[in-house]
């Protein structure tokens, strides 16, 4: 569904460069509010590339969270797993790569690389602002729950919502939905 979408996106960086206006895709959008890393990133190393890795990475630092507070693999690390597959075939890269890099900030907090979780937070803000809000959310939750990591949980979810906010105004969407929701 998405795929055609990143390929065109991927395709205009590479003619273009980083664009403030897209005239050309439906009635015109802010490139870099909707993925500001995905194009350049995936012009540089292939669509493919980055979503093998991204995947990859995501499951891999999924498997490490959950491993540290468990202690074994539970059916969720697999289901997890298989369900990453989703966001390749349907195009969702942006934001399964905005995940891969959220994950991988939360076990950088895990192993107290605090300076490379802000970045990684950030990071995943750039690549998508949806994945990185998810990530604030559970940063926020874990500070919440009582973690010696706090300061720095807070400060990684500060990061990513900063870079929310700030492409949020330079580059706005509205995102309207043509189709009633009612039935």
């Amino acid at each position: 569904v998405d795929q055609a979408a990143q390929l065109y996106r991927v395709t205009m960086f590479r003619t273009h460069g980083l664009m403030l206006w897209d005239a050309g895709w439906y009635g015109g959008n802010f490139p870099l509010g909707y993925s500001a890393l995905f194009p350049p990133v995936a012009s540089l190393l292939g669509i493919q590339v980055v979503a093998i890795a991204s995947a990859a990475i995501a499951t891999i630092a999924f498997d490490q969270v959950i491993n540290r507070y468990l202690g074994s693999r539970p059916l969720g690390t697999w289901y997890f797993a298989v369900s990453t597959v989703l966001p390749v075939i349907i195009g969702q890269l942006p934001f399964l790569a905005g995940e891969a890099a959220g994950l991988s900030a939360l076990v950088a907090l895990q192993k107290g690389h605090r300076k490379a979780a802000v970045a990684l937070g950030i990071i995943s803000a750039l690549f998508s602002p949806l994945a990185a809000a998810f990530l604030a959310m559970a940063c926020l939750a874990w500070a919440a729950h009582g973690s010696s990591r706090r300061g720095w949980m807070i400060a990684t979810a500060a990061g990513s919502l900063g870079v929310i906010v700030v492409l949020g105004a330079l580059f706005p969407g509205d995102g309207p939905f043509p189709f009633p929701w009612q039935g």
